[in-house]
C-alpha cells in the first residue's frame, strides 16, 4: 500500500508540475500539448486579481448603492472570466481557422485554440494595469468611475474630439499590443504560419479586439 501511495504522489507530483509549467508556457509547448485547462486557469486567477485590486479603487470613485452595485458587477465578471473566456477564445479561433481553410492554409484547430486562450490570460491582467498605472500616476486618487478609465495606451497620449476617434485611442492598450505580439509569434510558431500570414491574421484579430472595445465604451 505505501508503495502504491507513493507511485500514486509521484505521478500527482509530475502532474502538478507539469500543470504549473503550462500556465506560463513556452510556444513550443503549446504547440506540444494544446493546452485548454490550463490557460483558463491562469486567465481566471488574473480575473479575480484584476478584481481585487481594482476594488478600493472602485470603493472611492462610487459610494452608497453604485459602489455596492459596481462591487458585484466586478466580482461576477471575475467568477464569470473562464466561460466568458472560454467563449470569445473560441470565436476568435473559429474565426482564425476558417480564415486559414478559406485561403487552403489548414492548420489544426486545437493548436489555434489554445494560443486564443493564452491570448485571454493576457488581457485578463487589465484590471492589475489599470490599479498600478493609477497608484503611481494618482496615488490612488479617483474622484469619479471615468478616472477608472486609466490610460494603458493612446488614450493616455491623445483626446481627440471626434468621439469615434476618442473610444479608439482608449481601446489601444498597451495589453493589445502585447496580445498582438504574442499572436504573431504564436502564429508563426505554434501554428506553422509565414511571417506576413501571421501578421495579418494577428492584425485582423486585433482590428475587432478594438473594434469590441470601442462598442464597449459606448455602451457604458
Amino acid at each position: 500500500m505505501t508503495i502504491l501511495n507513493a507511485i500514486g504522489a509521484t505521478r500527482f507530483g509530475a502532474g502538478a508540475k507539469r500543470f504549473g509549467s503550462l500556465l506560463v508556457p513556452g510556444m513550443g509547448e503549446i504547440r506540444q500539448h494544446r493546452p485548454v485547462f490550463a490557460p483558463l486557469a491562469a486567465a481566471w486567477l488574473l480575473s479575480l486579481a484584476s478584481a481585487y485590486a481594482l476594488l478600493p479603487f472602485v470603493a472611492v470613485a462610487t459610494s452608497g448603492e453604485q459602489a455596492a452595485f459596481a462591487e458585484v458587477l466586478i466580482w461576477l465578471g471575475a467568477l464569470a472570466g473562464p466561460v466568458l473566456n472560454g467563449i470569445k477564445a473560441l470565436l476568435f479561433a473559429a474565426l482564425a481557422w476558417a480564415i486559414l481553410v478559406l485561403t487552403n492554409t489548414d492548420r489544426p484547430f486545437r493548436r489555434i485554440f489554445s494560443l486564443l486562450l493564452y491570448g485571454e490570460a493576457i488581457l485578463a491582467a487589465h484590471g492589475i494595469a489599470t490599479a498600478v498605472l493609477l497608484r503611481f500616476t494618482s496615488d490612488g486618487a479617483v474622484a469619479s468611475p471615468q478616472d477608472l478609465q486609466a490610460g494603458l495606451g493612446l488614450g493616455a497620449l491623445v483626446t481627440p474630439s471626434q468621439p469615434v476617434l476618442a473610444a479608439a485611442a482608449q481601446s489601444v492598450t498597451l495589453l493589445h499590443a502585447a496580445w498582438f505580439a504574442f499572436l504573431f509569434m504564436g502564429f508563426r510558431r505554434v501554428v506553422d504560419l509565414g511571417r506576413w500570414s501571421a501578421a495579418g491574421l494577428a492584425a485582423l484579430l486585433w482590428f475587432i479586439l478594438v473594434a469590441l472595445g470601442m462598442a464597449r465604451l459606448f455602451l457604458l
